[in-house]
């Protein structure tokens, strides 16, 4: 479905797209938008708030395959009842028949992500990647969610392998699923 121009202006915001959608296997896109005081809450009930700033995004979400790419992110605002604010550049690939830990491709440009008291920051790729984390109430990020993590970590795969971690989690857990008391990480490999 090729979207030469959308446009809204009312009672949800305002929000300014163009570009494609693709639903042959599975869910496809390429898409650049606008938004000025968007109220995501008119598409999804559950999340309430109000959202200004540029995105443009493309990928693909099917069995076989996931890709997202994030290009220019750059959005703020209130999502339940919560400052937002977003900004850089990501690209994941996920492939079902991949082997190991880490996604296929994976790219962080000065990545921000702040989501009420939470922040995270990540630059490189899979061959050399930077996350810094300051996260003090994990229970506002998703229901169910608990606890807090601060630190940084470095990972290295080439030339070759090496790590940095200097990363604290107390009280994690998710519900009854998991719970980990205290989590310390620090050192280099």
């Amino acid at each position: 479905i090729q979207i030469s121009e959308f446009k809204h202006q009312g009672a949800a915001g305002q929000i300014t797209a163009n570009g494609l959608l693709n639903l042959n296997n599975g869910i496809g896109w390429d898409i650049d938008a606008s938004l000025i005081r968007f109220k995501p809450h008119y598409f999804v009930s559950s999340v309430r708030g109000e959202l200004s700033g540029n995105l443009k995004s493309n990928g693909v979400w099917s069995n076989q395959l996931k890709k997202i790419n994030l290009d220019r992110l750059n959005l703020a605002g209130m999502i339940n009842n919560k400052p937002l604010r977003a900004k850089g550049n990501l690209a994941v690939l996920i492939n079902s028949n991949q082997k190991g830990f880490l996604p296929q491709q994976f790219e962080a440009n000065n990545l921000f992500v702040s989501y009420a008291q939470n922040q995270l920051q990540a630059s490189g790729n899979a061959q050399n990647l930077r996350v810094k984390i300051n996260a003090p109430a994990l229970y506002e990020v998703y229901p169910g969610l608990r606890g807090r993590a601060q630190g940084y970590f470095n990972l290295q795969s080439q030339p070759r392998i090496s790590a940095t971690a200097n990363l604290v989690v107390d009280n994690f857990g998710f519900n009854n699923l998991i719970s980990i008391k205290k989590l310390s990480l620090k050192g280099e490999l």
